[in-house]
Parts: structure tokens; sequence; C-alpha cells
């Protein structure tokens, strides 16, 4: 797909993450009002985290303020994958055979004793 201003394409191009009404009078002068340096870095975050927490009524850190929607979205595919390895990490931790005071379960009774036949000369059984 090529890109196409405007004013050469037809209807709302939200793909594109563009307003194609222009910008609010208001932004424009928000903008203006900016010094040169408050233009030249992100702002603390802290004082508008805390408002939208207060604003919707939510616990401390349920908010995060990112740097535009493809950080965000970063921020919850990493979030989503860690939460995903602790659930997988707790799952092998529940089903590993105990080796303590001489454990082991099933599968150190059942090859303890497939060694044992082994050295008989019994037959295996198909498992």
């Amino acid at each position: 797909m090529n890109y196409q201003s405007p004013d050469q394409a037809p209807g709302l191009r939200l793909h594109f993450n563009e307003n194609t009404a222009g910008c609010s009078p208001a932004v424009i002068a928000a903008l203006h009002a900016l010094t040169r340096e408050e233009a030249s870095y992100y702002p603390d975050y802290a004082p508008i985290t805390a408002k939208c927490e207060r604003y919707f009524d939510v616990a401390p850190n349920w908010v995060q303020v990112t740097n535009g929607l493809d950080e965000g979205l970063h921020l919850a595919a990493q979030a989503a994958a860690r939460k995903l390895a602790r659930r997988r990490s707790r799952a092998r931790a529940s089903t590993a055979p105990s080796t303590r005071f001489g454990g082991g379960g099933r599968a150190r009774s059942w090859a303890s004793a497939q060694r044992a036949r082994d050295r008989r000369g019994q037959p295996t059984s198909s498992r």
C-alpha cells in the first residue's frame, strides 16, 4: 500500500492514525504556549498518572501512561508474556517428581522396577 495524502484519498483513514478533520484550535494554542525546552522531552508522568488514577477511582499503580499506542501495546504484550511464563514455571514445578527424602514418585518406582526386570531378564511391559 502506498501512502497518499488526505486530499488525494477519499474517506476516513483511521488505519494511518490521522485526524482528517484537522487539529483542534485548543491544541494549536497549547502547542504555541510550549517553550522550546518543554517541547524537547517527555514530561514527568507521575502527576498525570496520579490524576488519571483519581479520575478513574482506581488504586495506585493501576494506570500506565505511555508514549503512544505502540508502546502501550508493547507493554501489554510483555506483561502477558511474563504472566504466561510464571504460569508455566509454576506448572512445571508442581508436576516435577520430588527427589527429597528418596522420593520421586511413580516415575522413580517404575524406573527401578524396569531395571530390576532387565537384570532378571524378564519381559518388559509396554506402557
